[in-house]
Formats: structure tokens, C-alpha cells, sequence
């Protein structure tokens, strides 16, 4: 399954909108045949998977996280928890996506993807030296043929500007003359 639901959302790459690439009204037709079948089975994980992709598509982030949630209860598969923790990390929620990856992480210590996508995260919150070891680990537990994707894809995060210092203490205003 991890292979299926990581071919259906892809949420690495930017969401379309509808309209652009892809027909409005066939995305919302296939989300309305969708959206049936949930309301005589809301558990069924190929309606869940096949209303998140549009709704991906749509760039509908948060319904998107949602309809992978209610997945995880149905088929509780680390691919729909991968998905989440990126989705939160490209949305600028990096606590979130933090706890979806450690969840992976319970479920699968030694899992490549997840490793690395803390690593990224961390990276991208000014956390270096944890990124750098998760990087290192990621690189180690995964296969030979994706270590050069796994280098690249923690590469190409830039390394955050330091915060500026903390401004001087500055004294307070003097008192105004009293009249």
C-alpha cells in the first residue's frame, strides 16, 4: 500500500488549481462521485485517497489532511502519515509536521523518507546539528540508488539566516515637562 498512496499524492509537488492543467468541473465531478460513495461507506480508503488527491489538486491543503486522517483510522499505513507530515511541513507548520514524521518513526525507526523529512524540517527551523545527524542517518538506512536524491533533497534546503541580535536595551523616554 505504501507504494499506492505515495503514486496518488504526491505533496511534494505544488497543488494545481483547478482550472489550470486540469478541468474544474472533472475534478469536481470525480470529487462529487467521491463524496457518494463516502456517505454509504466513510470508511472506504479508495474514496478517502481519490477525493485527498483532488482536493491536493485544488489546493485544498486542509481538507486534504483531513480526508488523510480519516484514512490513517481505516488503514493506519505510514505513507498516509508521510503525506500529512509533508503537507504541514509545506504549509509552514513544521510542529505538526514534526510529530507526523516522529509518528512514522514509532512505526518504522529505520524509515529512509521519513529520516529525512524531520532532517529537512529541522533544517528549515534553524536546527542544524539534529538535521545534519537525521541526514547522515537517512543516508545510511537507505537503499544504494536513492542516497544521491537523499543528498540532493537535504542539499538544496538553504541553511537559514542567523537571527539578528537582540536589540541593546534601550532607556526609556524622558518624562514630559509637566505645565
Amino acid at each position: 500500500m505504501i507504494g499506492l498512496v505515495s503514486s496518488l499524492l504526491n505533496p511534494v509537488a505544488a497543488p494545481a488549481v483547478a482550472g489550470k492543467g486540469e478541468d474544474g468541473g472533472v475534478l469536481q465531478k470525480q470529487a462529487s462521485g467521491y463524496e457518494i460513495v463516502l456517505k454509504r461507506e466513510p470508511s472506504n480508503l479508495n474514496a478517502l485517497l481519490g477525493l485527498a488527491e483532488i482536493r491536493r489538486k485544488q489546493g485544498r491543503v486542509q481538507d486534504t489532511i483531513a480526508l488523510l486522517k480519516q484514512a490513517q483510522q481505516s488503514s493506519p499505513d505510514p505513507s498516509l502519515t508521510m503525506n500529512i507530515a509533508q503537507l504541514y511541513q509545506q504549509t509552514g507548520q513544521p510542529i505538526l509536521a514534526l510529530a507526523e514524521y516522529d509518528a512514522v518513526l514509532r512505526a518504522v525507526p529505520d524509515y529512509a523518507p521519513a529520516l529525512l523529512g524531520k532532517a529537512i524540517t529541522l533544517k528549515i527551523a534553524g536546527q542544524i546539528k539534529p538535521a545534519q545527524e537525521l541526514y547522515l542517518k537517512a543516508l545510511e538506512k537507505a537503499p544504494k540508488e536513492f542516497k544521491p536524491q537523499i543528498t540532493q533533497a537535504f542539499e538544496s534546503v538553504p541553511v537559514p539566516a542567523p537571527a539578528p541580535p537582540a536589540p541593546a536595551s534601550v532607556p526609556p523616554a524622558p518624562a514630559l515637562p509637566k505645565k
